[in-house]
């Protein structure tokens, strides 16, 4: 297993995970902050912004160049969600110097041109381009409308959006229309010239290296920068309820209706039951040996798909399915009739054997990717719990029947969004 030293200076925190797993060396940003409802069309655009040119690279093309010069390295910029936290997130994966042809100086010219792209960017009389904010703009909005043309993932959406409305979590973080259009070059450079101040930073590198030699490296470019980073609370979950499940639907022309149903739970990635809630979840709908699979979709044939997934930091449990809008009623009824079973003890030594051997090969699948190990640190960082991926095996091995019909006591049907056709 890989160990993750972290070294804790002003303003950041620099994770050190040496491996020799990887002929690649991957340097990782992450800003956090929490969801606020116009910082989420900032964060659509910046990092799009300062990848398209810097003052010494001043457009795509001239760090591409640098890139290909880099021995093919990688760099790319993406926002995710976690719980009430926005994450924005610089990835430079390059060839380990020591499997390169030419080697000399190539991880200092990557950090070089890492430093120069997040704080020198390219500016017309001291704003960030309007011609390229413009671009960004568009491609957001496409971005927008793709998410609405994907219909899971729309449906999944709109579900939050529906259940925590007013909450944090229930923000899109692909904004609206509206809020990307009102991004101005003037605005999104104010938010620039703070945004390095605001955020809680947390910088990863992974690889097979000499952990005091590349913490050294990477302090020399990035160290003046990061004086004034935040550090935010792990995510705490308020005691929230519905008066009564909210259930909400909506007419589109499409072939395929989406169900898509909401569970609230009290076991994110910070408590100790964790691993017991994720074999509920697989018990319940996340495998194909899950009672949702084998009775919605194999016996009774009324899903085309049907699965669950666990969001860990929030607790928040989604089943959905793809269905004709006739089976709603029944679909509905099977899917929490398969809860009620899990909650009555109607859990077989197979379907536990089976769920934990399913989660355990995703984990480990997770150790082949230098993007799945950061997910766990990420999880840590997030919930303030520290759970190493030894520990999390083990944790799911002692798993009992008991302890998984105790969890599933604490799901709570909550709401539910019905995406149907016209004609239905």
């Amino acid at each position: 297993m890989i160990s993750e030293k972290i070294e804790r200076y002003p303003g950041f925190r620099l994770h050190l995970l040496p491996t020799q797993k990887f002929q690649t060396i991957t340097c990782y940003f992450r800003f956090i902050h929490p969801l606020e409802k116009q910082e989420i069309h900032y964060a659509q655009i910046l990092p799009f912004v300062l990848l398209q040119g810097s003052q010494k690279f001043p457009n795509k093309n001239a760090i591409q160049k640098e890139l290909d010069r880099l021995s093919g390295a990688l760099l790319s910029a993406q926002v995710t969600k976690r719980a009430d936290k926005q994450i924005i997130s610089f990835c430079l994966e390059m060839l380990n110097p020591k499997w390169a042809a030419d080697s000399a100086h190539m991880q200092e010219d990557a950090f070089a041109l890492l430093e120069d792209i997040l704080f020198d960017p390219f500016l017309i009389e001291n704003q960030l381009s309007s011609n390229l904010i413009a671009l960004e703009k568009e491609k957001a909005i496409a971005r927008l409308k793709g998410q609405k043309d994907d219909k899971i993932q729309y449906a999944n959406e709109k579900l939050i959006e529906n259940l925590y409305e007013n909450l944090p979590y229930g923000l899109s973080i692909y904004g609206t229309e509206e809020g990307l259009q009102a991004v101005t070059s003037e605005s999104l450079t104010a938010y620039y010239q703070t945004f390095f101040h605001t955020q809680q930073i947390e910088v990863y590198l992974l690889g097979d290296f000499e952990s005091e030699q590349m913490s050294h490296c990477f302090m020399k470019y990035f160290a003046k920068h990061f004086q004034n980073g935040k550090e935010f609370q792990p995510f705490q979950k308020k005691n929230w309820q519905l008066d009564h499940p909210k259930e909400m639907v909506q007419t589109e022309p499409i072939a395929q209706a989406k169900l898509h149903l909401g569970f609230e739970t009290d076991a994110t990635f910070a408590r100790n039951d964790y691993e017991a809630m994720q074999v509920c979840n697989g018990i319940f709908g996340a495998f194909t040996h899950s009672k949702c699979f084998l009775t919605v979709r194999e016996k009774y044939s009324l899903a085309y798909y049907i699965t669950s997934k666990l969001e860990s930091q929030h607790g928040f449990l989604t089943v959905m399915t793809g269905i004709d809008a006739k089976n709603e009623s029944k679909t509905r009824e099977m899917i929490l009739k398969a809860l009620d079973q899990i909650q009555n003890g109607q859990v077989t030594e197979k379907e536990l054997k089976q769920t934990k051997a399913a989660l355990r090969n995703e984990l480990l699948c997770a150790l082949d990717d230098p993007r799945g190990i950061l997910e766990l640190s990420l999880h840590q960082i997030l919930s303030g719990k520290k759970r190493t991926f030894h520990e999390w095996l083990e944790n799911l091995s002692q798993v009992t029947k008991e302890d998984v019909v105790c969890v599933s006591r604490q799901v709570k049907y909550i709401g539910s969004f019905f995406l149907k056709g016209e004609e239905s």
